[in-house]
């Protein structure tokens, strides 16, 4: 296996989605499943269809960021759900009433 030849002049993995076949030097993204069902936090408003905000979610004993999709836009400081990931550190998110993860504020 050799690694793609990015725009930079670097060698590194291009990113595919995981439904498309292999093919020499591109590696497929795999669906990050441990932050689904978390609740988190937005860091950044999403703006819905507009862009992604970003969430922090207690996950992994630790606290990660993820880049948060929405259908509807959210405010910051809104409480979030994940509801599923899109892989690359990108998940879906909706409204959600109550405290985040482990009943501790998050930021």
């Amino acid at each position: 296996m050799r690694a793609a030849l990015l725009p930079s002049g670097r060698l590194g993995d291009r990113v595919v989605p995981s439904g498309l076949r292999w093919r020499e030097g591109l590696r497929p993204v795999f669906r990050d499943t441990a932050p689904i069902g978390r609740v988190g936090v937005l860091l950044l408003a999403t703006r819905g269809s507009a862009g992604p905000g970003e969430v922090l979610v207690r996950v992994r004993g630790g606290t990660e960021t993820y880049i948060a999709w929405s259908d509807q836009p959210l405010a910051k400081g809104a409480t979030v759900l994940i509801i599923d990931a899109r892989g690359a550190r990108n998940v879906d998110v909706i409204e959600w009433i109550g405290t985040p993860d482990n009943g501790d504020e998050i930021g």
